[in-house]
């Protein structure tokens, strides 16, 4: 991709390549309105303080289209005019309603490239005179993302493993917890190099009993914990922004949704900008469980 090229559904468009089929006039991406939860005062003046959150976005792309290499002013050639409609047709088939499933929206900038997941909600090419006397029209697209995130490719991947600690070592759990048998744990440090908060991706492999993820670098400390055994192989993704936990047992091709295995006290947490340090505890008497974090960093404007 070059600069301000995108990429959806497959297709590369926009850019600033004047001998391309696709030119980028325009992309809007704009910080969406805050939704607020401020209250106003019963008989007077001023509001209460409620929490300010971020909804999704929309991003609005101009762009106009022509048959490759078509100068300006020239009535193009059949031929032409059938590259200028296949063109047109390449963006129809990549903008249509996808329902509720979202596409990576890639972006490339002079300073790398970035991410957000979106769907289309408007498309219009026109069929115009300058379209058919010309050979060039202009494409309007509007797309809707639900995080309002732009995302830096590629992800980042940092694993970390169990060295074995002595028995009966006492953590910061505000819950009763007595399984038996020893007890390890390990800490990493992930780093989140944007400017915005992210969710990440917790990817535990067993054997593991009980696993215990305590995010370190957060006010209270905030921990993901679950009721599970796991055999040796088994995988649990616990995505913390869909707030989803899926077993997928060693060999199964279907994982098994694990949500109702929380431990009482568990809270969703994300990664500020910045480093954050997550410590990883199991009980039981295995030092072979590990646990990936997977994580982009994250931006609210680009």
């Amino acid at each position: 991709m070059s600069l301000l090229q995108l990429s959806f559904g497959g297709l590369v468009f926009g850019g600033l390549a004047p001998n391309g089929p696709y030119q980028l006039q325009t992309l809007t991406m704009d910080m969406p309105d805050v939704a607020t939860a401020d209250m106003q005062r019963a008989l007077d003046q001023g509001e209460f303080a409620g929490v300010d959150v971020l909804p999704g976005r929309d991003i609005t792309i101009v762009q106009s289209v022509s048959y490759p290499g078509a100068p300006t002013g020239m009535r193009p050639t059949p031929a032409q005019q059938i590259a200028l409609d296949q063109a047109v047709r390449a963006l129809g088939g990549v903008f249509g309603p996808g329902g509720a499933t979202e596409q990576p929206l890639w972006l490339q900038m002079a300073s790398g490239v970035f991410a957000c997941m979106a769907r289309p909600r408007k498309h219009n090419c026109p069929l115009d005179i300058n379209r058919v006397l010309a050979g060039g029209t202009v494409a309007t697209t509007l797309l809707h993302a639900t995080d309002p995130r732009w995302y830096a490719a590629p992800s980042k991947s940092t694993k970390v493993g169990l060295p074995p600690v002595p028995e009966h070592t006492t953590f910061n759990i505000s819950f009763p917890l007595n399984f038996g048998g020893g007890t390890y744990d390990s800490t990493v440090t992930v780093y989140n190099n944007g400017l915005f908060e992210v969710r990440p991706k917790l990817i535990i492999t067993g054997p593991a009993t009980h696993p215990l993820i305590t995010n370190m670098s957060l006010p209270g400390m905030p921990q993901l914990g679950f009721n599970v055994t796991m055999n040796s192989g088994d995988t649990l993704t616990i995505d913390t922004d869909s707030q989803t936990v899926v077993l997928l047992p060693a060999g199964a091709s279907q994982g098994i949704s694990y949500r109702n295995a929380e431990m009482l006290g568990n809270t969703w947490f994300n990664c500020p900008p910045g480093p954050t340090v997550l410590e990883f505890v199991t009980f039981d008497g295995f030092q072979e469980a590990t646990l990936t974090v997977e994580l982009a960093d994250g931006y609210l404007s680009l």
